[in-house]
């Protein structure tokens, strides 16, 4: 993915204590493994939520299009 950083140990380490005290611990142990945590790139969420947004927009303007019968 275009953007993204691995964040350093240390920031993981933070992040799955904090994680660790805000879910069951059942759960958490359980799911862990399924998930990276990674750092974002602000001006790449914008720009790839700007243009899922005109896609969207793209393909309701074409369903309200009147087409003649």
């Amino acid at each position: 993915m275009g953007g993204v950083e691995d964040v350093s140990d240390n920031t993981i380490g933070q992040l799955d204590e904090e994680w660790q005290r805000c879910v069951d611990p059942q759960i958490y142990n359980e799911k862990k493994s399924q998930f990276d945590i990674k750092r974002n790139n602000p001006k790449d969420l914008v720009e790839r939520v700007a243009r899922d947004i005109a896609k969207l927009l793209t393909g309701k303007k074409r369903a309200l299009e009147v087409r003649p019968l």
